[in-house]
């Protein structure tokens, strides 16, 4: 609920009455705003007490830790930056996800659609077969859903009321099964991928902002702990405003917009300090979560098949992977400096990045939605067989696929409404445009 008079007016009002409008204020931008802007109001949103009144009602359904248990070495913040950072977590829960060869969707109302042919129980209905991509199904809880991940042949859910559901055909898991492990705390954020032997792997952002990790048939979720850029050698919690899981790769986006990875970290740049020359690593295993160090702040991080896209808060982009210039729009053979390190802008500040099978896109802050890549399965553009290259050779791998069409550089994709989030499934597409339409496109 916003005010229906300015705000300006209310300042005179008494202390009280002015903190109970600034709770019902829904927007944490506006609330920012006028938290620098008006003297009463700074000095009601410099006192920590209202953070807390605040998220204990904007969030009363994510029960808060039991800080009478708080381990000595978890991260201690303000209730304002606890705010913050959960609402900020909230916000990063796209309404999509796509998978190997389905995904889900949530409407306005919380309700959760699955769509595809439904091969072993994909879409989470428990039937044989399903309607096909263009006939989503919807798939009944007993509360919202606030975020959904799709990654191969698995779906993971999170509800309004934290509890976290998975389902995969594969093992049988045809309806979604709901997790009952011990130490839990209820989630904001929930990601899914398989292990090495092929189980379901969930990676949560707990009601307490630290990360935990689940392996199908555990009993317990074990929390992670990271190699904080302070300190090399002791691991320590991590508070997460993010989180993404591939197979072999985490990532985290830390509360400071820090990046830690584990994993496999395919084509990465080290900058060697002795002889000053940055050298390139073809496929990086991280055995532990390390900091991994870029120039500026990010917001988001998105795994693809053999790279990893990095979105900065100022809008710069930074992407590495395997030596093809299908990931990338610019030569990156002649960066020597670390800070020079796969960033660059565009002509239109970034908003949001997503990574997938050989492929990359972007969106602008006004909608306009740029994608490049590998375009064997149309999920680019509805070109025919050719190679569209700012002169240079596609790269050697694709002389012995002449069916692949390379886009080597940010295509924009002609797009009735501005969009506000795209995922790519293997061989399709799936983007939400501003007047709520489902679009796709590709091998459907």
């Amino acid at each position: 609920m916003e005010p229906t008079v300015p705000i300006a007016n209310l300042t005179i009002l008494p202390t009280e009455i002015l903190t109970m409008v600034l709770l019902e204020t829904d927007d944490i931008d506006t609330l920012s705003r006028w938290c620098q802007s008006y003297k009463p109001i700074t000095a009601i949103c410099k006192d920590d007490r209202f953070w807390k009144q605040k998220f204990l009602k904007d969030y009363w359904e994510i029960p808060l830790p039991d800080e009478g248990n708080t381990q000595q070495d978890q991260p201690k913040i303000s209730w304002k930056r606890r705010y913050k950072l959960t609402t900020e977590t909230l916000r990063s829960n796209s309404p999509i996800s796509a998978g190997l060869n389905h995904y889900g969707i949530i409407d306005e109302n919380g309700v959760l659609y699955m769509a595809w042919k439904n091969i072993r129980g994909r879409s989470g209905n428990n039937l044989s077969s399903g309607g096909g991509l263009l006939n989503p199904t919807m798939v009944p809880f007993d509360s919202k859903v606030i975020c959904v991940s799709c990654h191969d042949t698995g779906t993971a859910v999170l509800t309004e009321d934290g509890k976290v559901y998975y389902w995969n055909g594969v093992f049988g898991i045809t309806v979604p099964h709901h997790i009952e492990v011990d130490i839990l705390p209820k989630a904001i954020k929930v990601a899914v991928s398989f292990n090495r032997v092929g189980e379901i792997m969930l990676i949560i952002i707990g009601r307490d902002n630290l990360v935990y990790l689940w392996y199908q048939g555990d009993k317990k979720y074990k929390q992670i702990r990271v190699i904080a850029k302070e300190d090399k050698h002791v691991p320590v919690p991590v508070l997460a405003l993010d989180i993404v899981l591939s197979s072999g790769t985490v990532a985290i986006i830390g509360l400071d917009g820090d990046l830690y990875l584990v994993g496999e970290i395919p084509g990465t740049y080290e900058y060697n300090d002795y002889d000053d020359y940055l050298a390139y690593i073809d496929c990086k295993i991280l055995p532990e979560f390390i900091h991994f160090p870029l120039p500026e702040k990010i917001k988001q991080v998105s795994l693809g098949e053999d790279h990893i896209a990095v979105l900065s808060i100022t809008g710069r982009t930074y992407l590495w992977g395997t030596e093809l210039p299908i990931q990338h729009s610019q030569d990156i053979s002649e960066i020597n400096k670390p800070k020079d390190k796969m960033g660059w802008t565009f002509k239109d500040k970034i908003s949001y990045i997503t990574a997938g099978n050989y492929l990359t896109a972007f969106i602008t802050e006004k909608g306009k939605l740029y994608i490049w890549g590998d375009n064997q399965h149309q999920q680019i553009t509805n070109f025919g067989n050719k190679i569209i290259s700012p002169g240079q050779d596609p790269p050697d791998r694709d002389h012995h696929y002449p069916e692949r069409s390379l886009i080597l550089s940010p295509t924009l994709f002609e797009i009735r409404f501005p969009v506000n989030y795209i995922d790519f499934g293997y061989r399709f597409t799936i983007a939400v445009t501003s007047d709520g339409a489902i679009n796709l496109w590709g091998e459907i």
